[in-house]
C-alpha cells in the first residue's frame, strides 16, 4: 500500500461515483469499505488523513451491488461521464468517526442509510480485513468551483486512498474544508444523522 502519511500536498478517496453522489447530496453520510489501513500508533481504524477529496470513480461500480433507489441514479451519472484524462474535484470530506465492525448484525443495521444493497455489504465482510468493515461517519463540504487536475495512471489504478498532483488549490486539510468550503448539511442536521447512525451501529461513541 502506498503510504500517504507523509507530507503530501492532498489525498483523495477513490469511491463509486454513486456514492459521491449521494453524499454530495447530503443523502448518506456514511462509508462502508474494507480497506486496509496503515497504522502510527493510532489505532487500526486511523485513516491516512482526517480531511480528503471525494474522487468518483464508474470503475467497479455494479447495479448487482448498488441499492434499489440509486440503481437509476447511477446508470444517470454513466451517461454523463466524461472520459478525457481529467478528475474534477468539488466535494472534500472530514471524518467525523471511524472504526472497525465485524458484526454482521450490526452492519446490517445501517442499511438504507448508504448506497449498497445487503448482498455488497456481505460481500464487504468476506473480502474484508479480520476487524471487520470499515465504518466511517463523513462530512461532506462543496468548492464553489472543482479542481481540475490531470488523470495519472497511479491514480487510474488505484482502490481506495490516492495522491493527487500537486496543482493550485488541490491542497486540503481540516482547516481549509471547513473555512473555504460549504458544508452540505447544516451542523444540526448533521449531528442528528451522525448521532442516529452511532446508535443504530451500536458504536460505544452512542452510549
Amino acid at each position: 500500500m502506498v503510504n500517504l502519511r507523509a507530507d503530501d500536498a492532498a489525498v483523495a478517496l477513490r469511491e463509486w461515483a454513486v456514492t459521491c453522489d449521494a453524499l454530495a447530496r447530503g443523502e448518506q453520510i456514511l462509508l462502508l469499505r474494507a480497506d486496509p489501513l496503515e497504522t502510527d500508533g493510532a489505532g487500526p481504524a486511523s485513516l491516512p488523513r482526517e480531511a480528503f477529496w471525494l474522487y468518483p470513480t464508474l470503475e467497479g461500480q455494479s447495479a448487482s451491488r448498488v441499492a434499489d433507489p440509486y440503481r437509476d441514479r447511477m446508470r444517470a451519472l454513466d451517461d454523463l461521464d466524461r472520459d478525457d484524462g481529467r478528475v474534477r474535484l468539488q466535494y472534500a470530506a472530514t471524518a467525523e468517526h471511524v472504526e472497525r465492525i465485524a458484526d454482521r448484525d450490526r452492519l446490517m443495521a445501517l442499511d438504507g442509510h448508504h448506497t449498497l444493497n445487503r448482498s455488497a455489504v456481505e460481500r464487504l465482510l468476506e473480502v474484508g480485513e479480520p476487524g471487520g468493515v470499515l465504518f466511517m461517519v463523513l462530512r461532506t463540504y462543496r468548492r464553489p468551483t472543482a479542481v481540475v487536475v490531470e488523470e495519472t495512471p497511479e491514480m487510474r489504478e488505484a482502490d481506495g486512498w490516492v495522491r493527487v498532483p500537486d496543482e493550485q488549490g488541490a491542497a486540503v486539510d481540516r482547516s481549509r474544508v471547513e473555512e473555504e468550503m460549504s458544508a452540505v448539511l447544516s451542523d444540526e442536521r448533521f449531528l442528528e444523522r451522525k448521532a442516529e447512525l452511532l446508535q443504530l451501529s451500536g458504536s460505544m461513541q452512542a452510549m
